[in-house]
Protein backbone atom coordinates (compact mmCIF):
# COMPACT_ATOMS: atom_id res chain seq x y z
CA UNK A 1 0.00 0.00 0.00
CA UNK A 2 1.51 3.28 -1.05
CA UNK A 3 0.87 6.61 0.75
CA UNK A 4 0.61 9.83 -0.89
CA UNK A 5 2.83 12.43 0.14
CA UNK A 6 -0.53 14.84 1.30
CA UNK A 7 -1.43 11.55 4.00
CA UNK A 8 2.35 11.32 5.03
CA UNK A 9 1.64 15.16 6.65
CA UNK A 10 -0.83 14.40 7.92
CA UNK A 11 -1.27 16.37 11.28
CA UNK A 12 2.10 18.02 11.35
CA UNK A 13 1.11 20.37 8.30
CA UNK A 14 -2.31 21.22 9.44
CA UNK A 15 -0.27 22.12 12.39
CA UNK A 16 2.15 24.47 10.12
CA UNK A 17 -0.60 26.08 8.63
CA UNK A 18 -2.15 26.97 11.33
CA UNK A 19 0.67 28.40 13.31
CA UNK A 20 1.02 30.34 10.03
CA UNK A 21 -2.29 31.57 9.86
CA UNK A 22 -2.05 32.73 13.88
CA UNK A 23 1.33 34.49 13.06
CA UNK A 24 -0.62 36.56 10.61
CA UNK A 25 -3.40 37.26 13.22
CA UNK A 26 -1.09 37.73 15.63
CA UNK A 27 0.66 40.58 13.47
CA UNK A 28 -1.84 42.14 12.40
CA UNK A 29 -3.21 43.26 16.01
CA UNK A 30 0.04 43.55 16.99
CA UNK A 31 0.07 46.62 14.08
CA UNK A 32 -3.59 47.66 14.67
CA UNK A 33 -2.63 48.48 18.41
CA UNK A 34 0.76 50.36 16.99
CA UNK A 35 -0.83 52.34 15.22
CA UNK A 36 -3.63 53.23 17.58
CA UNK A 37 -0.74 54.09 19.93
CA UNK A 38 1.01 56.23 17.71
CA UNK A 39 -1.61 58.36 16.51
CA UNK A 40 -3.06 58.65 20.28
CA UNK A 41 0.60 59.97 21.29
CA UNK A 42 0.65 62.14 18.57
CA UNK A 43 -2.44 63.77 19.14
CA UNK A 44 -1.87 64.21 23.15
CA UNK A 45 1.64 65.16 22.24
CA UNK A 46 0.17 68.30 20.01
CA UNK A 47 -2.00 68.91 22.50
CA UNK A 48 0.39 69.46 25.20
CA UNK A 49 2.59 71.59 23.11
CA UNK A 50 -0.31 73.68 21.69
CA UNK A 51 -1.39 74.23 24.94
CA UNK A 52 2.25 75.52 26.14
CA UNK A 53 3.58 77.10 23.69
CA UNK A 54 3.38 81.02 23.64
CA UNK A 55 0.47 82.26 21.25
CA UNK A 56 3.02 84.38 19.07
CA UNK A 57 5.48 81.26 18.51
CA UNK A 58 2.60 78.41 18.56
CA UNK A 59 1.89 77.86 14.72
CA UNK A 60 5.75 77.72 13.88
CA UNK A 61 6.42 75.57 17.31
CA UNK A 62 3.58 72.81 15.75
CA UNK A 63 5.20 73.07 12.53
CA UNK A 64 8.55 72.33 13.82
CA UNK A 65 7.49 69.69 16.20
CA UNK A 66 5.52 67.76 13.13
CA UNK A 67 8.51 68.10 10.74
CA UNK A 68 11.04 66.87 13.33
CA UNK A 69 8.10 63.92 14.06
CA UNK A 70 8.04 63.07 10.53
CA UNK A 71 11.89 62.98 9.96
CA UNK A 72 12.27 61.18 12.67
CA UNK A 73 9.86 57.98 11.29
CA UNK A 74 11.19 58.75 8.06
CA UNK A 75 14.76 57.92 9.47
CA UNK A 76 13.98 55.24 11.88
CA UNK A 77 11.92 53.83 8.90
CA UNK A 78 15.58 54.24 6.61
CA UNK A 79 17.60 52.84 9.85
CA UNK A 80 15.31 49.83 10.26
CA UNK A 81 15.88 48.93 6.52
CA UNK A 82 19.74 49.35 7.17
CA UNK A 83 19.78 47.28 10.05
CA UNK A 84 17.32 43.91 8.61
CA UNK A 85 19.65 44.47 5.71
CA UNK A 86 22.96 44.54 7.50
CA UNK A 87 21.95 41.68 10.51
CA UNK A 88 18.51 40.18 10.84
CA UNK A 89 14.78 40.99 12.28
CA UNK A 90 15.61 39.75 16.01
CA UNK A 91 18.26 42.45 15.71
CA UNK A 92 16.00 45.01 15.14
CA UNK A 93 13.71 44.87 18.48
CA UNK A 94 17.39 44.58 20.48
CA UNK A 95 18.64 47.95 18.95
CA UNK A 96 15.26 49.53 19.23
CA UNK A 97 15.39 48.58 23.16
CA UNK A 98 18.64 49.84 23.85
CA UNK A 99 18.04 53.02 22.08
CA UNK A 100 14.52 53.55 24.02
CA UNK A 101 16.14 52.62 27.40
CA UNK A 102 19.31 55.46 26.17
CA UNK A 103 16.17 58.17 26.13
CA UNK A 104 15.09 58.19 29.38
CA UNK A 105 18.48 59.86 31.47
CA UNK A 106 17.58 62.47 28.98
CA UNK A 107 13.49 63.05 30.07
CA UNK A 108 14.73 62.45 33.62
CA UNK A 109 17.14 65.13 33.58
CA UNK A 110 14.53 67.33 31.35
CA UNK A 111 12.09 66.31 34.08
CA UNK A 112 14.04 67.56 36.76
CA UNK A 113 15.19 70.82 35.13
CA UNK A 114 11.63 71.83 34.08
CA UNK A 115 10.49 71.12 38.04
CA UNK A 116 13.37 73.44 39.10
CA UNK A 117 12.70 76.03 36.54
CA UNK A 118 8.90 75.80 37.80
CA UNK A 119 9.55 75.74 41.35
CA UNK A 120 11.59 79.01 41.00
CA UNK A 121 9.20 81.06 38.92
CA UNK A 122 7.11 80.25 41.97
CA UNK A 123 9.54 81.14 44.29
CA UNK A 124 10.26 84.58 42.21
CA UNK A 125 6.52 85.00 41.74
CA UNK A 126 5.54 84.82 45.52
CA UNK A 127 8.76 87.00 46.50
CA UNK A 128 7.19 89.35 44.05
CA UNK A 129 3.60 89.13 45.50
CA UNK A 130 5.58 89.48 49.24
CA UNK A 131 7.12 93.23 47.89
CA UNK A 132 3.96 94.51 46.15
CA UNK A 133 2.07 93.59 49.91
CA UNK A 134 5.08 95.37 51.87
CA UNK A 135 4.85 98.79 49.33
CA UNK A 136 1.35 98.96 50.01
Amino acid sequence: MSVRRSDRQGEGGERRRHARCRRGVDSTVALALLGLSWNLGLVSGTAMITDNAPTATRAKTQGTVDLCAALAGAGGGIASGVVMTATSYSTLPIIGGILALAVIPFVATSARQSRTSSAEQQQSSLTVAAGENNIR
